[in-house]
């Protein structure tokens, strides 16, 4: 019963209800981007030469394995959860229940992410797969005020938690579909009154491209913020070799 048109056989449809007439019914919120940079980027392969990249977009054209490895990196997730924080701090000043989410890439992962944000005095809660009482931890979050949680594969579609305003792209996962829906859990409106909604990525080409499309959807908007640290201050080193 469905119709496709041009070369790529995109799905024509009658009705379309997208972002765009979400924002302007007061069903979602207005998304801002973050997308890291940053343009002092090194990397040392196995054999120890030192590469050396302007910008992280620059890295990744080059090495198409460095973005799994960059999102492991205790520096570069230092910077993007001091971002978040900072940020989620700002909003609770108006809503104090507010709080953020961390898409991590593994147990161990999310276990080091948490780890990083209690050392920052941050009340944080993992839930994964690996965690039979997942479930209630997300229900008692869901009503709760503590500010964080770690996520591994349990928040994404269907899951609703309408405090959540800002949240942190550590996945190693790159499908629009993926990054849509975790999009989608800091959308929600609520009767508070800070409405801003934050989600924070490195510069990857595929996430850029994602949000840029994401963009599109609202033009009278400034949807995608660049974020570049100065070099001077937080030069970025990865070693290959952290990936064996």
């Amino acid at each position: 019963m469905s119709r496709y048109q041009g070369p790529e056989g995109r799905i024509q449809v009658d009705y379309q209800y997208g972002l765009q007439e979400a924002v302007r019914d007061g069903v979602c919120r207005t998304p801002r981007i973050s997308l890291i940079e940053n343009d002092h980027v090194s990397i040392t392969g196995p054999d120890s030469k030192i590469r050396k990249f302007s910008s992280l977009s620059d890295l990744f054209a080059e090495e198409g394995s460095a973005y799994s490895l960059l999102i492991q990196q205790e520096q570069a997730i230092r910077y993007m959860l001091a971002s978040a924080c900072a940020r989620l701090a700002k909003i609770r000043h108006s809503n104090p229940a507010a709080a953020g989410l961390v898409i991590a890439a593994s147990v161990g992962h999310a276990k080091r992410i948490a780890q990083l944000l209690q050392a920052d005095g941050q009340q944080v809660t993992v839930v994964s797969y690996h965690h039979p009482d997942s479930a209630v931890a997300i229900q008692q979050f869901r009503s709760g005020t503590s500010g964080w949680i770690v996520s591994v594969g349990m928040i994404s579609e269907g899951t609703d938690i309408p405090r959540l305003q800002v949240c942190c792209y550590l996945s190693p996962i790159k499908t629009e579909l993926h990054y849509r829906q975790v999009l989608g859990r800091v959308l929600r409106r609520t009767a508070a009154t800070n409405q801003e909604a934050w989600l924070y990525t490195f510069a990857e080409p595929k996430l850029v491209e994602y949000a840029n499309r994401i963009a599109e959807d609202l033009p009278e908007v400034e949807v995608v913020v660049r974020d570049t640290p100065p070099c001077q201050k937080t030069p970025l080193v990865l070693l290959m070799s952290d990936t064996r």
